[in-house]
C-alpha cells in the first residue's frame, strides 16, 4: 500500500510464495534501467542519503556489486559475521546485467540469492563494495506479527544451508 501511494513505483504483488529470490526474479521483468536497488521490506530508519551513497559508490564500479551494511544486529557475533565474512545484507545496487546472469543460475532461489550473489561476483573476481547505513537497521523478526523465535531461527538455517550448498 505504501508503495503504491508514488506515482513512479510500481508495486508488483507475487502471488506464488517462493522466496526472496522469486520475488526479485518477477520484479525484474519489469526493470528498464541499468542498475538495480533491492533492499529487503522490514527496515527502519532507511533514508535517500543512503542510497546516495551506494550509489555513488557503484558509479566508481559499475561492474561490481555494493552492499549496504545494516549497523549492527540484534545478535553481535551474526553482525559480525554477516559483515567481514558471509556479506549477508538484502540491501545491494547491481548492473541488471550482471542481476540477470545471477537469476538465472537455481541457486538464487529462496534464501540463495544474496548467498548466490556473492559466490557470482566473487568467481568472476569483480569487487564487493560495503557501505555502511548508519541509523539503519531490520525490525527484529522477533517482534514482527506473527514471528517469533522460532522463524528466526528457521531463516538463518535456511541460510546457512544455502552458503554451504554454493560454496
Amino acid at each position: 500500500e505504501v508503495a503504491q501511494s508514488f506515482p513512479k513505483v510500481k508495486a508488483i504483488v507475487v502471488k506464488r510464495r517462493g522466496g526472496k529470490g522469486q520475488a526479485v526474479r518477477e520484479g525484474f521483468k519489469y526493470v528498464e534501467g541499468e542498475a538495480v536497488f533491492l533492499c529487503d521490506a522490514d527496515l527502519m530508519g532507511l533514508k535517500e542519503k543512503h542510497i546516495q551513497k551506494m550509489f555513488s559508490e557503484y558509479e566508481k564500479n559499475p561492474h561490481g556489486l555494493v552492499v549496504g551494511l545494516k549497523e549492527k544486529s540484534e545478535i553481535q557475533a551474526f553482525h559480525w559475521l554477516r559483515s567481514r565474512m558471509f556479506v549477508i545484507s538484502g540491501e545491494r545496487i547491481i548492473s541488471a546485467r550482471d542481476l540477470k546472469k545471477v537469476l538465472e543460475n537455481p541457486l538464487s532461489d529462496d534464501y540463495g540469492i544474496e548467498p548466490y550473489m556473492n559466490y557470482y561476483f566473487l568467481k568472476k573476481k569483480k569487487p564487493i563494495t560495503k557501505v555502511l547505513l548508519e541509523g539503519v537497521n531490520d525490525l527484529p523478526k522477533t517482534e514482527t506479527e506473527g514471528h517469533g523465535w522460532n522463524l528466526h531461527l528457521t531463516e538463518g538455517k535456511n541460510l546457512f544451508t544455502r552458503y554451504v550448498q554454493i560454496y
